[in-house]
C-alpha cells in the first residue's frame, strides 16, 4: 500500500470515528491526510470505496489466517481454538477499524455492501465448514446449529467495539487467549442428554 493510501485510510478512520460517516466530507479528508482532492480520487473513486477500503484489509487478513489455520496437521480442537484466538487478536488490534465498519456498513452503497456480504458469506463458510468437521468428530457440542456457535464467538467479539480501550491492562493478544478458551469451554460437548438437563 502507497503512503498516501495509508495516510487517506488513516485520516479517514479517525474522522469517521469521531464526526460519523455521513458527517464526514471528502474534502475533510482531504485535509487531515495532507492531500489534494486529485491525490484522494486517484486511489478512491468516492467516500464509499474508502469505507470498504478501512474494513477490507482486515477481512481479508481474517480469511487468510483461518485457511493457514485450517491447512495445520494439529488437533480439532487446537485449530478450533487459533482460529477463535485468531479472530479475536485481528479485531482488537484493528479496534478502530472495526468499530468505524460496524457504525457505518448500513451505508455502503448497494454495489458495496452486496460485495462485503459476498466476502463475510465466504468467511462465515470457511469457520462454519471447521465448526462441522469438529462436530462430527464429537470435538464441540452437535446439538446447536453451527451458525449459532459461530454467532455465539463473533457477537462478543464485536461488542468489545463498545468496551475496549487500546493502552489497557490487557493486550490483544492476552482478551484473544481468554475469549478463544471462553468460547470453547462454552461448546464443549454435554455430558448428559439435552431434554434431560432441562427437567427441573
Amino acid at each position: 500500500m502507497s503512503n498516501v493510501k495509508k495516510h487517506l485510510l488513516e485520516a479517514a478512520t479517525r474522522l469517521f470515528s469521531k464526526h460519523g460517516y455521513a458527517n464526514t466530507s471528502v474534502q475533510q479528508i482531504c485535509i487531515e491526510a495532507g492531500v489534494s482532492k486529485g491525490a484522494l480520487y486517484h486511489h478512491y473513486k468516492s467516500k464509499d470505496a474508502i469505507l470498504y477500503g478501512i474494513y477490507q484489509p482486515l477481512l481479508e487478513m481474517q480469511i487468510d489466517s483461518l485457511q493457514e489455520i485450517i491447512k495445520q496437521p494439529s488437533l480439532l480442537a487446537d485449530r478450533l481454538f487459533l482460529a477463535a484466538e485468531d479472530v479475536g487478536r485481528t479485531c482488537l488490534e484493528r479496534i478502530d477499524e472495526l468499530t468505524v465498519f460496524i457504525q457505518s456498513m448500513h451505508l455502503l452503497e448497494p454495489e458495496t455492501k452486496s460485495l462485503v456480504s459476498r466476502q463475510r458469506r465466504h468467511y462465515h463458510q470457511i469457520f462454519s465448514d471447521l465448526i462441522q468437521e469438529a462436530q462430527r468428530h464429537q470435538v464441540i457440542r452437535s446439538d446447536v446449529h453451527p451458525d449459532l456457535l459461530i454467532n455465539q464467538l463473533f457477537g462478543p467479539v464485536h461488542y468489545s467495539t463498545t468496551w475496549y480501550s487500546k493502552g489497557g491492562k490487557s493486550t490483544p493478544d492476552e482478551l484473544a487467549r481468554q475469549i478463544a478458551s471462553m468460547w470453547l469451554d462454552g461448546i464443549k460437548p454435554s455430558t448428559e442428554p439435552l431434554e434431560a438437563s432441562n427437567q427441573t
